[in-house]
């Protein structure tokens, strides 16, 4: 523990802040690098997803069928129950494939448990995944905000869909009415379950303390800055921080702790 420092700063500190991720290529090729937590901890993310799949489709059994007896494609409205860890995984875990790896797990996971599905898991898993890592990859794996989530999860809507009436609807043309409420909703449940529901569940994770081994959970993005504690070289520096970034907690604190740990405050 870091005893609190009386000295007057005369000079301007350096601020440990990083625009969007580590601006070397070094720094990126390592933050990039796969590590023993993350198979572990992506793989715990896609049993409890799998899980999660198998106890949404037997509640589709009865869903299903009568959201498309109220209106023909409404179903929709529920699909992305099924693919949300595509993103979620991606904002925990953050390295290329994250996507990939728990829905396949997922899938795995949901195979054993019994489903009427089989290789067909594997594909879609597959299809949704690249979807997802596709517009994270665009932004070089840099930008873990609620924008891009969202993006990404509307391109999984959109690849889904088109899957689907391409494999299972053929009957039914993209312009036809069915087609479209399909599509509509789709987006919608999209949005809604695999944007905003995975962003909210990372962010109830990071605030748990849970996520203290990954940058995830150790930076806070403030305006497309993202700020890294573990950065700080003294407390004067961190008492700086808190004070740039708005946070109350620790700023007054008579100690820090800066061997890489996080503050209580931080989200």
């Amino acid at each position: 523990m870091a005893e609190p420092s009386s000295e007057t700063i005369t000079q301007k500190p350096h601020i440990p802040m990083l625009k969007h991720a580590p601006q070397t290529t070094e720094e990126t090729r390592r933050s990039l690098k796969w590590r023993v937590v993350d198979i572990a901890v992506g793989a715990a993310v896609g049993v409890m997803s799998g899980v999660m799949f198998w106890v949404f489709d037997g509640m589709s059994y009865g869903l299903f069928p009568l959201l498309t007896l109220i209106l023909p494609g409404s179903a929709a409205l529920l699909h992305a129950l099924f693919y949300f860890p595509a993103t979620l995984g991606l904002l925990i875990v953050r390295k290329p494939g994250a996507s990939a790896y728990v829905l396949l797990v997922a899938s795995f996971v949901e195979v054993v448990l019994g489903t009427k599905y089989s290789v067909s898991l594997v594909v879609i898993a597959l299809v949704q995944a690249l979807a997802a890592e596709t517009v994270f990859a665009v932004f070089r794996y840099r930008r873990w905000t609620l924008g891009v989530t969202l993006l990404s999860s509307v391109a999984i809507g959109i690849v889904y869909n088109f899957y689907l009436l391409f494999f299972y609807y053929q009957a039914f043309s993209f312009f036809s009415p069915r087609g479209l409420i399909g599509t509509a909703c789709e987006l919608l449940s999209a949005a809604v379950f695999a944007g905003f529901g995975s962003w909210i569940l990372y962010r109830a994770l990071a605030k748990s303390g849970v996520l203290t081994r990954f940058v995830s959970g150790r930076l806070r993005m403030l305006g497309g800055i993202y700020f890294d504690w573990s950065a700080c070289r003294n407390v004067n520096q961190a008492r700086i921080c808190c004070s740039l970034t708005g946070l109350k907690s620790h700023a007054s604190s008579p100690t820090f702790t800066l061997s890489g740990s996080v503050p209580s405050g931080m989200p």
